[in-house]
């Protein structure tokens, strides 16, 4: 009965340790997005508004212990502006902005059997790679000439939506992809990225994007 005990207690113990090994730590950050800014200009808006347009490389990098399958469609759930490093220490933003979920692909329609290239980026443990940009525009100057941002560098963190669609097509893929890695389906915060506010700009009017 004892030796039936303690087996009992080795077993558990060996699935604790195998669920442990498979689960991350508590607050530990998997996938890390660092972002930078590629191109930037100053547009002239309707009613007078002037606004900075950002386009900001996303250079991602796997922190766990197992790959991780990146999508690549994935759009911007919001973002924080803060005033200077300690502010983004403290987690105090200056400003911030929220967007809403939007649909941008029908992930039931994708192939199970494997994550087609154009799609996903199967991301090594501690390996990295550069994603698709994403694009901020940040208000400058109201329409009635009022500033809403001071001239001088601030420090921008985006919200990276990963799954632009329903939840349920999603956990099927991760099933179905289990061997591969892990799909990434959660939004993700990004560090903090420098960003530059020179008001002596001269604005013009602009398209829909960035050229």
């Amino acid at each position: 009965m004892r030796h039936h005990k303690e087996l009992k207690c080795a077993i558990l113990s060996l699935a604790l340790l195998v669920l442990g090994a498979c689960l991350p730590l508590a607050g530990a950050v998997i996938l890390a997005i660092e972002p930078s800014v590629l191109d930037s200009k100053y547009c002239l808006e309707a009613h007078g508004a002037v606004t900075l347009r950002l386009r900001m490389r996303l250079r991602y990098h796997n922190n766990g212990t197992r790959p991780v399958l990146t999508p690549r469609f994935y759009g911007l759930l919001g973002y924080k502006l803060f005033r200077d490093q300690d502010s983004v220490a403290r987690n105090r933003p200056e400003g911030q902005v929220k967007f809403r979920k939007q649909q941008m692909l029908d992930t039931a329609q994708l192939d199970r059997s494997k994550p087609d290239p154009r799609f996903f980026e199967i991301v090594a443990p501690g390996a990295s790679f550069a994603g698709n940009s994403a694009e901020v525009l940040l208000l400058v100057r109201s329409g009635s000439g009022r500033r809403s941002l001071p001239d001088g560098d601030r420090f921008l963190r985006l919200t990276i939506d990963h799954w632009p669609d329903r939840r349920a097509p999603g956990e099927r893929l991760r099933r179905s992809w289990a061997a591969l890695g892990l799909l990434w389906l959660d939004p993700v915060e990004s560090s903090a990225g420098k960003i530059n506010v020179d008001l002596k700009s001269e604005p013009r009017p602009c398209g829909g994007h960035i050229d």
